[in-house]
């Protein structure tokens, strides 16, 4: 988490005034190491030099046509979902174009697989979120929205209007749908649901709860009624 905390701050104010990435990481990253008590050592020299060797290649290699638009950093929300629920986040970056489109950037320190996989997600909120957030808070005309995966190498995966950097078709209805299934998970929240039904099981041993939820007991007694039925 801290490393990710870390890329983000550094490519914030980066992008907002371009310079020698280096001393910018370093600077960052040695307050960072004192504030947060990190011990240096060899794992600790070995993630500094994977963080640098990443910003070092976004900075060389970012396919993003940065001319062509208007940038905002860091840019914090809250809108109200329905009365009484409200969303809060924080957008890593909205770029808006002359013709006032917008798209909303989301920086992950994760692998290019694991930020392409997203695409494929119907469980994640996140993007039509976001979007919604540019349009309510920022009054942004959302053309579209982008991971950009830094991990080992680069990507870019999103969705938008038109085909820019190979995204994909946003869904049809996208943000309505995603306001209804947000305030179904709400509902059920108030409501107490506490079933163990993971949406993506293979998370699971990542999970500091996992054992709260039972997951694995649950696992085993879903088995359990599958051999009984044959």
């Amino acid at each position: 988490m801290k490393q990710g905390e870390i890329v983000h701050e550094v490519l914030a104010e980066w992008w907002a005034s371009p310079q020698d990435i280096v001393p910018l990481f370093e600077g960052v990253f040695a307050r960072y190491l004192q504030d947060e008590h990190i011990p240096p050592g060899y794992h600790t020299e070995r993630l500094r030099n994977s963080m640098l060797d990443d910003l070092t290649r976004f900075v060389r290699q970012d396919p993003w046509p940065r001319a062509a638009f208007r940038s905002e950093m860091e840019r914090e929300f809250t809108f109200e979902l329905a009365p009484g629920v409200a969303v809060r986040g924080r957008i890593d970056r909205i770029d808006t174009a002359p013709d006032g489109k917008a798209y909303v950037i989301d920086y992950k320190y994760s692998r290019a697989d694991t930020v392409k996989d997203k695409l494929e997600n119907d469980n994640l909120l996140q993007a039509p979120l976001y979007l919604m957030a540019a349009e309510q808070v920022y009054g942004a005309r959302a053309a579209g929205v982008f991971y950009v995966g830094l991990r080992t190498g680069m990507v870019y995966a999103g969705w938008s209007e038109s085909p820019l950097l190979d995204s994909v078709a946003m869904p049809e209805r996208w943000l309505e749908r995603t306001r209804e299934r947000a305030l179904t998970i709400v509902e059920e929240i108030r409501a107490g649901r506490v079933s163990v039904q993971p949406a993506d099981p293979a998370k699971c041993r990542w999970c500091d709860a996992k054992d709260v939820c039972r997951v694995e007991q649950a696992g085993a007694e879903e088995l359990v009624q599958v051999e009984e039925a044959e």
